[in-house]
């Protein structure tokens, strides 16, 4: 299954790519974030692990983020890696003028095991949660004074 989604953010586009890159600021913008942990590798570069825990309740979901890919604050690639489920991201950014940025995320989701039966109906509502937290980033993005966007 493959879905893609955007937004526009009304911040340049380095400070948007510094604000995605500082995962001490997933706890600001995505509510189900709970920790994350470096594995191997040098933050933020291509071979990079990274253990990301996400949850609700009693609801937990545990990622292992393996960067793939990056073009410094154009593109990102990484695959995210779950039981039953292996999702492959390309983030892309592009300057739409001085004050505007363009976030598109594209998903490709490979269901395993058990998940595949199922995968095709409760893939549906990965977009919708991708979009959902997207925008939850362009409302925290936009929120940022001058003075923490330097920071």
């Amino acid at each position: 299954m493959q879905y893609t989604c955007e937004v526009v953010i009304e911040r340049p586009m380095e400070e948007v790519a510094a604000l995605l890159d500082d995962r001490d600021n997933l706890a600001q913008w995505h509510d189900a974030f709970q920790s994350w942990e470096l594995l191997c590798g040098d933050p933020g570069k291509p071979g990079a692990k990274t253990r990301l825990v996400f949850g609700t309740g009693d609801r937990k979901t545990i990622l292992v983020e393996t960067i793939l890919a990056r073009d410094g604050p154009h593109e990102f690639v990484a695959t995210y890696e779950t039981e039953g489920l292996l999702q492959t991201v390309r983030s892309r950014l592009e300057a739409l003028d001085e004050q505007r940025t363009r976030w598109t995320c594209s998903h490709e989701l490979r269901f395993r095991g058990l998940t595949r039966i199922a995968g095709w109906w409760v893939g549906r509502g990965f977009s919708q949660q991708t979009l959902q937290a997207m925008n939850a980033f362009k409302v925290f993005a936009e929120l940022q004074s001058p003075r923490d966007r330097r920071q």
